[in-house]
């Protein structure tokens, strides 16, 4: 895996095939997170996405996040720019959902369900005020 100013990993079965890939998103404004396909036996090979380039990502969190079976991506950023949810496809492929939740300088995200209805909300350390997101 190349290593060149990342910032945080994650791991989870992201092409649904029984083992733990890695998605790593980079703080430096030169490269672009990334994910990294399990082989089966421990060595990763680099899928080809190339997520949120020149962005300043600070943490990722892979969750079932719209409830359909396979792991989505909420990535905080830094540069001021908004973090964002990517959805997962069930293959593999992540695409952005659209959504840009906050617009400033996130450090970390966690998932839990804040409000008791069973899907997953968020909590975001930032540069300043925290925020929460409730996912409805």
């Amino acid at each position: 895996m190349r290593s060149t100013a990342f910032g945080n990993i994650s791991l989870g079965d992201v092409d649904g095939d029984g083992d733990s890939d890695a998605m790593i998103v980079s703080f430096s404004n030169n490269t672009s997170s990334s994910i990294w396909i399990n082989n089966g036996s421990g060595s990763f090979s680099d899928s080809g996405q190339s997520i949120l380039t020149n962005a300043r990502t600070t943490c990722i969190i892979l969750a079932d996040l719209d409830g359909d079976g396979d792991l989505d991506a909420f990535i905080s950023r830094f540069n001021g720019d908004s973090n964002k949810v990517f959805f997962n496809d069930g293959t593999g492929i992540l695409s952005d959902s659209g959504q840009s939740l906050g617009s400033g300088f996130s450090y970390d995200v966690s998932l839990g369900d804040l409000d008791g209805d069973g899907d997953l909300d968020a909590f975001i350390t930032n540069n300043g005020a925290n925020t929460v997101w409730i996912n409805n």
